[in-house]
């Protein structure tokens, strides 16, 4: 697993900043380490549905990503796991950088921590009855607990293109509009607060719907102007786009509906 040295930062969710909110607290810095991927002992890559319990907390619904590079994010309403991992036979090993839900902060009063995970699928020919479970872990954030997601097969092999993501885009969060508005590989965001961004998106894997992408914040975003965050996304529908990354010192993760 990769070590993590912890160092104070100032972590702003970009959910937060739309609304208004701002949270500061202790942070650790991820190690420099793309070439860490999920290998081809299993191939994991796709979109996964099930739930995510914290240690003595109430399960959450969650979606788990992974691309085909190996990049993975995990959400659900206790927060955001972005990171990159590695398989060995039947089991995964993964390094990520968790964020706390929005106004909210970990156990141990931070926003954001290096998280490590670990677990095991059934089968290494992953179906639509494949199930993969494991557990996570900070010591920094003070935060441990499970994960249980089985495969979703029919989104994961969606054709992803650039005239199959084109297109208008919304989100309610906080009770900001945002808008996601795609047209071939060009991306412009714009929020009800004046935030407004603009990206590139491509497709980084055609045959299991996976899109990387770009996105520059402009100079009417508070504490986040001129910064640029990046990551990883798909359709789970024909109407839907899901977006996962980060930038410097925040998370960005929305679903947008056209």
């Amino acid at each position: 697993m990769i070590d993590f040295n912890a160092k104070k930062v100032c972590l702003v969710s970009l959910a937060m900043l739309l609304i208004g909110i701002a949270s500061c607290g202790g942070g650790d810095d991820e190690e420099d380490d793309e070439d860490e991927v999920f290998d081809n002992d299993t191939d994991l890559t796709g979109y996964w549905t099930g739930t995510v319990t914290p240690d003595g907390r109430t399960a959450g619904s969650g979606v788990l990503f992974v691309g085909s590079d190996g990049k993975f994010a995990i959400e659900s309403p206790h927060g955001l796991l972005i990171g990159t991992g590695d398989t060995s036979g039947n089991s995964f090993s993964a390094n990520a950088t968790g964020y706390a839900p929005p106004n909210s902060l970990f156990t141990s009063g931070i926003f954001s921590a290096a998280f490590s995970l670990n677990g095991s699928v059934p089968a290494r020919v992953i179906t639509s009855l494949s199930t993969l479970t494991g557990s996570y872990s900070s010591a920094v954030a003070r935060e441990s607990g499970t994960i249980s997601f089985t495969y979703n097969q029919t989104i994961s092999n969606r054709t992803a293109s650039l005239a199959a993501v084109t297109g208008n885009y919304s989100a309610l969060v906080g009770g900001s509009t945002l808008s996601l508005v795609i047209n071939n590989s060009v991306m412009t965001f714009n929020a009800s607060t004046g935030c407004t961004g603009t990206g590139t998106i491509q497709v980084a894997d055609a045959a299991h719907n996976y899109y990387s992408w770009t996105l520059t914040f402009g100079s009417t975003c508070p504490m986040i102007a001129g910064q640029t965050a990046t990551g990883i996304a798909t359709m789970p529908s024909t109407i839907s786009f899901r977006m996962w990354g980060q930038g410097p010192s925040f998370p960005f993760a929305f679903l947008f509906i056209r």
